[in-house]
């Protein structure tokens, strides 16, 4: 957890100091993420080098911010007294672990993404 959260503040903290997340990631609005989404499922979404589309953008700060969450919903639920603040924040210490344990086994409920296949069922859906 504390590799994760190290990185992850050094990233952060990168990409905020040198702008490479406004360069990259906004604007992003909800016109361009609709029109790229049908193009994309239409199949005539171009792909460029280096650029992302709307949903590329979208999902990517979807991802981060989930980052996010699992670190301090964890941090609540690890030291709900240390941390009560945190802890409230998220609505209590039962809100807290059920966010957490939602985000932490959310890969399993997207149909072949285990990132992390710990489980029999993930494996199961995983094997060719």
């Amino acid at each position: 957890m504390w590799l994760l959260t190290v990185n992850g503040i050094v990233y952060l903290a990168y990409g905020i100091v040198s702008g490479h997340f406004r360069r990259t990631f906004f604007p992003v609005g909800p016109t361009a993420f609709l029109r790229d989404t049908i193009a994309a499922l239409q199949f005539r979404l171009p792909h460029h080098y280096g650029v992302y589309n709307a949903v590329q953008k979208t999902l990517y700060l979807v991802v981060l911010t989930a980052g996010v969450i699992m670190v301090l919903s964890g941090l609540a639920i690890w030291k709900p007294g240390q941390f009560q603040e945190l802890t409230w924040l998220f609505g209590g210490f039962d809100v807290a672990r059920v966010i957490h344990f939602l985000g932490m086994g959310g890969d399993r409920l997207v149909p072949g993404s285990c990132t992390s296949p710990s489980s029999s069922s993930c494996l199961r859906r995983c094997r060719p």
